[in-house]
């Protein structure tokens, strides 16, 4: 076989995986939703898939860096999920305690709350 056709159907079965990905967590068995909470999570490991965290914007003020996120939470049905945030923490802050501001409703990120918990010197995310 040529070098060239081996590139070419190596590239072709690269190019077909990724449309396949595998799934972030295990199909439903029977249809049945997990019972407990064991079962939702059995044999998950949220480090064996890239986070593939993208930086949409990044700015600093009042000695607080505050950046917008998108990153990758699974593959779900085969196709990436991805979840956008703002992120912000202390300039030059170490080692910091983190919060997660959960909002209700509205489904948006509030920048506002990062900001502030950041002046008390936590690092803190907003999901959208």
């Amino acid at each position: 076989m040529s070098k060239s056709i081996l590139s070419a159907l190596l590239i072709g079965i690269a190019l077909s995986s990724v449309g396949h990905a595998r799934e972030t967590l295990p199909p439903l068995v029977n249809g049945l939703a997990p019972k407990t909470f064991n079962e939702l999570w059995a044999g998950f490991d949220p480090r064996a898939e890239p986070l593939d965290v993208e930086v949409l914007k990044e700015w600093e003020e009042d000695g607080i860096v505050m950046k917008v996120l998108r990153y990758r939470i699974g593959v779900f049905k085969g196709k990436r999920a991805m979840m956008a945030a703002v992120y912000g923490y202390p300039k030059g802050g170490k080692k910091l305690p983190g919060l997660v501001q959960i909002h209700g409703g509205g489904q948006y990120a509030h920048s506002n709350a990062v900001f502030t918990n950041a002046k008390r010197g936590y690092a803190t995310i907003s999901i959208s």
